[in-house]
């Protein structure tokens, strides 16, 4: 039986032998081992259609039906849906349908007649694998997203100057993860566009400059290298009702961050908008005109 925090596999059965088929659906307890039977039809070509619509985990079908036969109903089942495990059932014990079941991909192969008990110890058997494939993708999806978590803070730490990029390498060493770049910028534009969207023709890529207005971001491309630069000074007074002060103040703010982007891009190729303290940046990766000097790229918002 699965355990209860497992959803329930979804299973299906094709079968042209009324009584068998009748025999499978009935005389397992199905919910109770942790199955869910979704649906049966007599032949291939009936079952086909509600395999695309139910999308089983586990497949149960006889080799030999009318109109499309169990072998061509697997073949198109892992075709269309790979992850749909298939467990054939058939009266003939010859090497050929077993070899050619084998080169389809189905995971059981059991020759009738067949009791209850021994199909249930194969599904089940099949189940643990279903189950063991999940988890391992799962963990797999958990550790790209972790690492992408991880390199994400670790560029915030660059770009917010909290930490030195000695302290971002031995951290990076630390988490297994693999900063490896000539220099600085570099390492951060990598850091940047792996975190980004990528797009068909380049990287959407995202700043936070909170607090900044967009005539105070300045973004400059020489040689291959973005700057981006933000700067402010703001005073800060308040007065009393007889028009003395009671408070003032002076601060101000600035930063400075430089990306490697490539020599061949130029000012015309970088699209940059600013909204609601984020600055988006459309940067491509193919290959364009050399740029010469300085340009500067203007900011829509």
């Amino acid at each position: 039986m699965m355990g209860e925090t497992e959803t329930m596999l979804k299973i299906f059965l094709a079968e042209d032998e009324i009584v068998m088929r009748e025999g499978i659906r009935n005389n397992i307890a199905w919910q109770e081992e942790g199955f869910e039977f979704v649906g049966e039809a007599s032949d291939g070509e009936l079952a086909y259609p509600m395999i695309q619509k139910l999308k089983p985990d586990i497949l149960i079908t006889d080799i030999r039906m009318p109109f499309m036969d169990g072998l061509e109903l697997s073949r198109i089942v892992k075709q269309e849906l790979p992850d749909t495990s298939i467990l054939i059932l058939s009266g003939y014990g010859e090497f050929d349908y077993a070899k050619e079941a084998i080169s389809i991909g189905v995971e059981d192969y059991l020759l009738k007649p067949v009791t209850s008990a021994q199909l249930l110890e194969a599904i089940r058997r099949i189940a643990e694998k279903i189950y063991g494939r999940r988890g391992r993708q799962e963990e797999t999806k958990n550790e790209k997203e972790q690492k992408t978590l991880t390199k994400r803070r670790l560029f915030r730490h660059i770009v917010s100057g909290e930490h030195s990029f000695s302290e971002v390498l031995k951290e990076a060493r630390e988490q297994e993860i693999e900063l490896a770049a000539e220099r600085y910028n570099v390492l951060m534009l990598q850091l940047f566009f792996e975190d980004g969207t990528e797009t068909e023709k380049g990287y959407e890529v995202a700043v936070d400059l909170p607090g900044f207005k967009k005539d105070e971001i300045q973004l400059e491309l020489n040689d291959g290298y973005l700057t981006i630069s933000a700067e402010k000074g703001l005073d800060k007074e308040e007065k009393d009702k007889k028009d003395k002060y009671i408070r003032r103040e002076r601060y101000a703010g600035s930063m400075s961050r430089t990306f490697y982007v490539g020599e061949s891009v130029t000012e015309n190729d970088i699209h940059a908008k600013y909204e609601n303290g984020i600055l988006t940046l459309d940067v491509p990766k193919e290959e364009a005109k050399k740029v010469p000097e300085k340009r500067y790229i203007s900011i829509e918002g």
